[in-house]
């Protein structure tokens, strides 16, 4: 006979390499998704990680997500990425544009990449956002998140000087 009850039920629990929230995406409802690399953690069901190339020098070079993109497919399932700080689904209309720091960008689904100039040379090289914006555009879905993680080891970083001996100072 089969042994079944609460004795033989198995459960795993993920958690994110760096303190951040774990986002489930429902993969029957969201076909193809477009993550940042890094992000994707499991799958249940059919869920899978994949790549596709982008061949566009605009968007593979100044959107931050460069040529080779993460893709997150197969239903039936539920995938699960990682994202820091405050997370926000935004559903996107037909032509509306959301224009993002290019590392805020978490994922998108049935939306369109593309860049946008930051705007004069002053801007681009004082504004510390470099020299382009990524924007995705709708009809789709994104997902985007306040600190990346990047930025954040960036802020927080901690200088640790020795002296001659090799003693912390």
């Amino acid at each position: 006979t089969r042994l079944t009850g609460w004795f033989m039920r198995r459960y795993v629990g993920i958690t994110s390499s760096v303190p951040a929230e774990v986002v489930a995406l429902d993969l029957e409802t969201y076909d193809v998704v477009h993550a940042r690399r890094g992000s994707f953690m499991s799958a249940l069901g059919r869920g899978n990680a994949g790549f596709e190339c982008d061949c566009n020098p605009l968007t593979c070079c100044c959107a931050g997500f460069g040529m080779c993109r993460q893709t997150i497919s197969g239903a039936p399932g539920t995938a699960f990425v990682q994202a820091t700080g405050t997370v926000e689904r935004k559903a996107l209309k037909s032509g509306e544009t959301l224009v993002v720091d290019s590392y805020s960008l978490v994922a998108w689904h049935d939306a369109t990449l593309g860049v946008r100039p930051v705007g004069t040379c002053g801007a681009c090289c004082c504004g510390g956002e470099g020299c382009c914006y990524t924007t995705i555009t709708g009809p789709g879905t994104a997902w985007v998140q306040s600190m990346p993680w990047e930025l954040y080891r960036r802020h927080m970083g901690v200088v640790v000087q020795l002296d001659k001996n090799g003693n912390v100072k």
